[in-house]
Order: C-alpha cells, then structure tokens, then sequence
C-alpha cells in the first residue's frame, strides 16, 4: 500500500510546467478523440413481457465492440458509420441487427424465448443419449477450440464486486447483537446497546480494470492492466482482471485454490464420462449456425464435477454458451456456491468468449453471527486481433504488468469509457467512498484518529497493542506481555517483553528498531537483545539487519519445540523437552533477489556461547522423578560466517510501478546453504566448514490430489571443533502438537540424532482433498480433507529412521483447519520414546502446522 501511495505523491509533486504539458496532452487526445466522431449507442434489452435481462450480451462487428446490458439498460462508444449489432442471452433467441451512427443512438430490443427444435431419436451403439456422441467430438476437439489462432489478443473490462446478500440488514442485525450482549451484561446502557456503526455503503469492495490480453497457443496468456480503480482507494492497484476471471471449460479441471483441492472436472475433460451425464434437450439456429442446447448432469452428487447447460456448434463443436454452478455438496470448502455464465460470439469463423461472470455465495457464520455474503466477477472482451504482432520474448516470464499510469485516470474518463454502465448501488458506492477517502486523508483527520488512541499504560503492555502516528506513518508495536510467559524447566517461570518503533517509508521502504527483555525466576537471569532491521523496496525484496545481545536460545536454531507446548508438557506431565543455552552476540544480516527466481542471504555473527542447568522442578502434579537435564556444552566462542541461495528457475511474477511479486513456477525449488566457522583465536572456538543442499517441489496429480516431496542432505567439509549449536540438528517432536508441518519428523527426539555425520533427509506429503473420504456414505458430509506423509532419515554409519503419518483436517469457520493425525514409527534401531502417537493441531491455508499458542 505505502508502495502505491508513493505513486500518488509523486504525481502529486510534479512542476507546474509538467502539469501544463500534461493538461495540454489531454486537451489534445479529447479533441481527436472528437475527431474520429464518436457516438455512444444505448438502449434496454427485454424478453417477451419488457423486463429488462440483466447480462444480455451486445456483440458489435464480430467481437470488436461488447458490452452487457444492466437492468438500467446498456451503452457503448462506437465510431460513426454502419455496425452490426448482435443481441444474445442464454435461453431467448438471438437478434442481429444493423445500425448507422451519425449521433448518439438509443434502440431498445426485445427478446424472444428460444426455439428449441428436438432433435430426431438417434439410438447409438451403446443406447446412450445422442449428446454424448455430440460432448464427444467437441472433447476430441477441444486443443483446436480452446486456442483457435497461434497468437491473438484482445481487450477486456473487469468489474470486481463484494457485498452482503440483498435483504439482508446488517444494521439490524448489529443492534440485535448489541441487545444481546447487554442481556449479558456486556454492555452499559440501553443507549450504547442501540449504538451500532453502519457501513458507509452497500458494498463491500468495488473495483475496475481495463487490460489487454494476449494469447499464445498453446497455454501461454499475459495481461497488461492499462487503467485500475478501486472504490474509496485511489492509491490501490486491482489486480483482479481476466487471468483472474478467465474460466477456460476446455480444460480438464478448473483450479480454485483451497476452495477446491481436487478441482471442478470440465464437462469437456478426458475424463467427462466418469463424472457427467448429458442429456440433448434440442437444437437451434445462433448467427446462422445450428447449436446443441446440451443438460450437463453430475453422475453422483458428491463429484466435483458442475451441473448445468452448456451449448455447442454443430460445424466446429466448440463452446457457444454455457452456465455451470458447483455447491458445497461437491466437496468445495468456503464458498457455498459458485457459477460460472460465458457467452461466446463469431469471429473469422470460430467462437470466441466475449464476456465471463463468476459468481459465489458465501454465509460466513461466527459464533451466533451469520454474514450472508455474495461475490460477482465479470469480464467483458473486445477489440479480438488475430496475429498480434509481439516482441520474441514477450511470454517470458510476466504473467501480469500493471501500467505506471494505472491509477492517473479521473472518474470522468471512466464514465466515458466503461462498456457497463454503472448500477445506482455502484454510483452511491463511488460517491460515498471516495468523498470519505478525501476526508480520511487529510491531515486533521488523521491528527485526530492519533489522538483518539488509547494512552500506552499497564494494560497495553499486558495485552500488546500499536500506537500509530496515522500523518507520520510511524508507530510504537507492544509485544503482549502473556504472548511472554511460561515455564519450563532451566528458567522456571519466565516472562518477557518486547517494544518495536516502525518507520514507514515512500516505494515500501521501512526501518524497525526493537528490543526484547526476558527474564528467569528461578535462574535469576536476565535477557535482552536488540535489532535494527532496513527494509527495502518489493521490486529486489531487500532487507539489512543489525542484531545483538545477551539472550536465551535453543540448540536448533529453526526452535522446534514452541513455549506453550514446553510449558504444557512439564506443568502437566514433568516432561523437559527444550534445550536451551545462553548467548551473548552481535551479528549482521543481508538479503536481497539477485536475480529474477534467485534470492542471496548472507549472515555473519559473533557469539559467546554459555552452557545453562536446570533450576527448577516445580509441576502441577508431581512426580518422584526429575528433569530430564539440559544438555551440556563448554563455554566457547564462534566466529560464523554463511551464504544461502535459493533459485526457482523459470520464476513468474507480477510487475508493479516500482516492485514485482513473485509467483513461483513448475519447476523445483534449489537451495544451498554453506557455513564456515572462522578459528580467530586459541581455545574454545569453533572452527569448521558444512554445506547444505535443499530441493523441494509440489506436483499436482489431478483428482487424486496432490504431492509434496522434499529431499535434503548435508556434510562437514571440515570439523576441527565443532559445538553442539553447530551440529546437524533435525525436526523431531515430542508433544501432542503438530509444529514444523511435513518437512517434519513427528516422533523424533529433538536432539538424540544430532552430530557431524553426513546425512540424507527426506519428507514427502499427498494431500488426497477428500479423494477417499469421499466415497463414505455419512463421512463425506463431514468434508474431511485426508492426507498421508513418510519422514526419512540416513546417516552416515548410521540405522535408517522411518516415520509414517495419516491425518485429517476439517474446517471450522470456514477458514480454521483442525488437523488430527497419527504416527507410527519403523526402522527404529536405537531411538528412545514411543513408537506410536497422534498430534493435534491447526493448519493454516498453506499448509504448514502450527503447535497450538506457539
């Protein structure tokens, strides 16, 4: 955000001679735009009875110009001279009509119910349906169809909109919450009871975008966002254009993310038949052409698979129209419901999409909340052009480009440009917002939301909080006090705590200086460290850090045991599982993308390492047993210097004024991690040499799910002292929690195997999304997302070590995955502890759990 703001403020400074040059460029476009004469061309498309059919299709010129119509009607800017106009919606039969412009036209169209013509009994061979041998030859097709030309483009309009389901009163629905509440005693007077904070205005979020697409057959696509505007938010980019809404059926699965696993099967995948019945309901002429009007049907309810119509050409059966829907009842996780509505027109003897709707319904439900939310996406395309002419490395690796001048455009060109005119609901939207924009930017607003925020007191360094200077764009961050405390048992009791100063720079550039107190009550110790962090801008990710002190660390560096699972095993069952030592150091970090899918970090840090014992043996329940002690290791120095790389070729990312995201490729993911330990002195110093070497990737394979795997090996080049903080340390877990997600060990001791050994580490995870689950009568209402891992270690003369896990997943809120699993261990030779066990935890949308509280 603070990027695109940036942007805003260097317009804003600009000389006033650039501003005249610039007014002086625009006078200049708007009068030749006049001079090409064009003419806005309006009117209402109705059925039968004069309503007005919402997403009716315009098509002008063979998909050179389109639109959709609105229930307040349709307009379009078109050049003077004759067109033909096209009007087309699914279920009425389509009208072609020639008009003249020499003026602004208005022309209403009315719109009669198709005329299906019932085809002649075919009886096939295997006594099918004949809209299978029909959904046949359109799959056997499909490569030509789903990529008509080489190499085109066109343009396309996007419209993003969020907002609560029609009827519903959120106000209302406030105050009878609030009413509850006080019941309860939670509020304290009928007065604040009743006092509920409206939204400003219908909708949620509103945005729009004008980009330019451009295909290569056979899969490469890239969209370059020439306008963008978001509704209240003049600084942001939208970057939901038509990569994001583009629903291609010729493929054999749609993609959506955690929403759904598996996918949605095509009805025109290889794999159709398994999923789909299809039923003819008939025939009829579109532009002079006969089309199939074809029922697709799931074969069991529970497939991920659509229901709905779809409509194909006879001559070339390629799609011509279609509606689909999908519901939770199809395994989709968050959404309720999603449908997807395409139109296609003719353009030099094939059909191409000339708008796309997706639409979702989700009912958010929060304790006794229940927030009925819907979402719209469309996209309407124009201006097709066969054999675009391309630089040879156009398809490199930008997928997405969002113009430097994106966000220059005033409402009044928008108003003069957009192929769908704006609903009444839209406009307010606009209004409202963007006047509350101006309000909320300026300086005394922003003086007074500092100076409505609480004071810093006992209770923000109990809770934690931010106190922010909302004009300065800095802020004071308070590590919660109870985020802090805990036990086990080398400290005892313990608690910290953290402040953190925030400087927000233009171009996303930050500074952040901090501290952090913890302290021991049984060891009498006191720790403190200090970090100074610069960040730099997203275009090469780069940060530098300044880090020291004297502070209480775990022997693995990656913690793997977290504070709330150490204080829960030893207060509850005296288990002492967290190493700890203490150090006292300085150290400087650097990173940065070197190169585009290549990241460079170099660390160096000095430190003196102090061996700690156990101080206390206090638990809830006590045993006669004690601790489990400490591990031991002399006092010594280390001077340790070490480089990492990570390199994904063929990286795609998104450009930005000023910035890239990345987004990752196909291809596996490269690192190389080598450390070296400088022998600066006689003693108790560490002097040695290892490399790490790291590839990991994720494969998806299809219905089944998909596929993790990660394989790591490291060796000492050279170990002349070597201290336990420098060993090869691995991922185990002795809790109940899931911690480390699956390039984690599940029953491994966290230290037992740790050493100088060469060694050999593999993880590898199939998430089956409900592929099996599925086919449970009862369990698969329950959507439970299943998923198997095998954890493998290999050292040098040493037994081999093998895990094998299967948890499930269900999620709560619709966003909150709880995670059960459970853990046999094999080849165990040697290895302390159970060889079976169960975890419990919650896994975020990535995938990587987490020990609860940790």
């Amino acid at each position: 955000m603070i990027l695109l703001l940036s942007v805003y403020l260097r317009f804003q400074t600009y000389t006033s001679i650039s501003r005249f040059f610039l007014l002086l460029g625009i006078c200049f476009l708007s009068l030749n735009a006049k001079a090409q004469s064009n003419y806005r061309f309006s009117g209402q498309v109705t059925d039968d009875m004069g309503q007005p059919l919402a997403f009716a299709s315009v098509n002008v010129d063979e998909a050179r110009w389109g639109t959709l119509n609105q229930t307040n009607g349709f307009s379009l800017q078109l050049p003077a001279g004759s067109h033909v106009v096209t009007i087309s919606y699914l279920g009425y039969q389509s009208i072609k009509d020639t008009i003249f412009l020499r003026g602004n036209l208005t022309k209403n169209y009315q719109l009669t119910p198709e005329t299906v013509f019932l085809e002649e009994v075919i009886i096939t061979e295997d006594g099918r349906d004949p809209a299978y041998y029909i959904m046949k030859k359109a799959i056997e097709r499909k490569k030509e169809n789903a990529v008509p030309f080489p190499q085109y483009a066109y343009d396309a309009y996007n419209k993003s909109i969020l907002r609560f389901q029609e009827g519903f009163d959120l106000d209302s629905m406030l105050k009878s919450f609030a009413a509850g509440l006080g019941s309860l005693g939670g509020a304290d007077n009928e007065e604040e009871e009743a006092e509920t904070a409206g939204l400003p205005s219908d909708l949620l979020y509103l945005s729009e975008s004008f980009s330019r697409m451009y295909i290569k057959a056979p899969q490469l696509a890239k969209e370059e966002i020439l306008s963008s505007r978001v509704s209240g938010a003049s600084d942001q980019f939208s970057f939901l254009g038509n990569l994001f809404n583009r629903f291609d059926p010729y493929e054999n699965r749609s993609f959506l993310g955690q929403i759904a696993e598996r996918g949605i099967v095509s009805p025109l995948s290889g794999q159709a038949f398994l999923f789909y019945r299809f039923k003819l309901l008939g025939s009829l002429i579109q532009e002079g052409e006969k089309v199939y009007k074809i029922q697709v049907i799931r074969k069991r309810k529970q497939d991920p698979a659509f229901s709905g119509l779809i409509y194909i050409a006879d001559s070339s059966f390629a799609v011509q129209n279609l509606d689909l829907y999908v519901t939770k009842e199809q395994a989709i996780q968050v959404l309720d419901s999603i449908r997807v509505s395409q139109s296609y027109q003719k353009f030099h003897r094939t059909w191409v999409p000339m708008s796309t709707q997706m639409r979702f319904a989700l009912n958010f439900k929060v304790m006794v909340l229940t927030l009925p939310l819907v979402g719209q996406f469309t996209s309407v395309l124009s201006q097709y052009e066969e054999k675009a002419e391309l630089p040879k490395a156009y398809f490199k690796r930008e997928i997405i480009r969002v113009d430097d001048s994106a966000l220059v455009h005033p409402p009044v060109w928008w108003d003069s440009v957009r192929p769908l005119p704006l609903t009444e609901i839209e406009r307010t939207d606009y209004r409202v917002k963007d006047s509350l924009e101006q309000v909320t930017n300026s300086p005394e607003y922003l003086d007074s939301l500092t100076a409505s925020q609480p004071k810093v007191n006992a209770q923000t360094l109990l809770l934690g909080g931010v106190r922010r200077d909302f004009r300065k764009k800095t802020s004071w961050v308070f590590v919660p006090l109870w985020d802090q405390v805990g036990f086990n048992a080398i400290e005892g009791f313990y608690l910290g705590q953290g402040i953190d100063r925030i400087w927000e720079r233009p171009k996303d550039r930050s500074w952040r200086l901090g501290y952090r107190l913890h302290g021991g009550l049984s060891s009498r110790l006191l720790s403190y460290q200090g970090q100074a962090r610069y960040k730099g801008g997203s275009r090469y990710n780069l940060a530098v850090e300044a880090k020291g002190g004297d502070f209480v660390q775990q022997f693995n560096p990656v913690r793997p045991i977290g504070p709330w699972a150490t204080s829960g095993q030893a207060l509850y069952f005296k288990q002492s599982f967290i190493r700890l030592y203490r150090k006292q150091f300085g150290g400087l970090s650097y990173e940065q993308d070197i190169a585009n899918g290549l990241q460079l970090e170099v660390t160096t840090e000095f430190s003196r390492r102090l061996p700690m014992s156990n101080s206390s043996d206090y638990t809830l329940f006590p045993k006669d047993e004690p601790y489990t002690p400490n591990l031991r290791d002399t006092l010594n120095r280390a001077w340790v210097s070490t480089i990492g790389l990570r390199y994904q070729p063929f990286n795609r990312y998104i450009s930005i004024p000023g910035g890239r995201m990345s987004m990752g490729s196909k291809w596996p993911v490269f690192s190389l991690l080598f450390s070296y330990a400088l022998p600066f002195a006689d003693g108790e110093v560490a002097d040695f040499q290892k490399i790490e070497v790291r590839v990991e990737d994720e494969v998806s394979l299809g219905l089944v799910g998909t596929f993790n795997w990660m394989v790591k090996g490291g060796q000492f080049l050279a170990a002349e002292k070597v201290y336990t903080p420098d060993l090869f340390h691995f991922h185990g877990n002795r809790t109940y929690f899931l911690r480390g997600g699956w390039q984690a060990f599940s029953l491994l001791p966290y230290y037992d195997l740790s050493s100088t050994s060469t060694f050999l580490e593999a993880h590898a995870r199939h998430d089956f999304g409900g592929f099996l689950f599925n086919k449970i009568p009862g369990i698969r209402r329950l959507k439970l997302s299943e998923y198997a891992e095998a954890h493998f270690l290999l050292q040098e003369n040493g037994t081999p070590y093998l895990e094998l896990d299967f948890g499930f997943s269900k999620r709560f809120f619709k966003f909150i995955p709880l995670t059960i699993e459970g853990n046999v261990r094999l080849l165990e030779e040697g290895i302390d502890g159970p060889s079976w066990g169960f975890k419990i935890g919650i896994t975020n949308l990535e995938g990587i759990s987490a020990s609860l509280g940790s």
